[in-house]
């Protein structure tokens, strides 16, 4: 379910210069959006299932209109874990894996000889046409994307910076599992 721009509203014209246009305010709110999309990675989805025919390799990657692929998070092939391969590295010698070439289709590395099933989990970000955000981003982060928003509509470098940190501390929960533990170090004397 997407919750339209319109959502955002309360959170950002009450701090904006008025008479801004409501075009306007969204395509920001969009920006905000991507942007918190892109670097939290907070926006993930599993794909419906691919089924790999025999002796094809590349396969479209069926996104819900008015979205976009940030990255594959990870794969499985008939359940079991398939490596996912990212642009700047090294492909991977001799071993299976995905990867993406367009963020609009997929190719893995072997020639399939028979029926396979292949799984995506990925992270999304809203698209240039999009209308909204998912609705559990848009309950959990709106204040996040509204605050995006405001700084970029009002030109503010230190409403910027406070929005970029928010996003890499959400980044760092996110990437640590939203964890409420605290990761232990293990004390070294010399």
């Amino acid at each position: 379910m997407i919750k339209g721009w319109e959502t955002f509203h309360p959170d950002v014209l009450p701090d904006i210069e008025p008479g801004k246009p409501i075009p306007l305010v969204n395509r920001h709110l969009m920006r905000s959006a991507q942007y918190f999309c892109d670097v939290t990675r907070a926006w993930r989805i599993t794909l419906d299932a691919i089924t790999l025919a025999s002796g094809i390799t590349e396969y479209d990657i069926e996104l819900e209109p008015g979205t976009e692929l940030v990255r594959i998070e990870e794969a499985t092939i008939d359940g079991q874990p398939l490596a996912v391969w990212r642009a700047g590295r090294e492909p991977y010698e001799g071993s299976r894996y995905v990867h993406t070439p367009d963020g609009r289709s997929i190719q893995v590395s072997w020639t399939p000889s028979g029926a396979m099933t292949l799984v995506l989990t990925i992270t999304a970000r809203p698209g240039d046409s999009a209308t909204g955000v998912d609705e559990a981003l848009a309950a959990r982060y709106s204040k996040v994307i509204a605050d995006g928003a405001k700084a970029s509509l009002n030109k503010s470098q230190s409403e910027q910076q406070t929005f970029i940190d928010e996003c890499n501390t959400i980044a760092a929960r996110v990437w640590r599992g939203l964890s409420s533990a605290r990761p232990r170090a293990k004390a070294m004397f010399l």
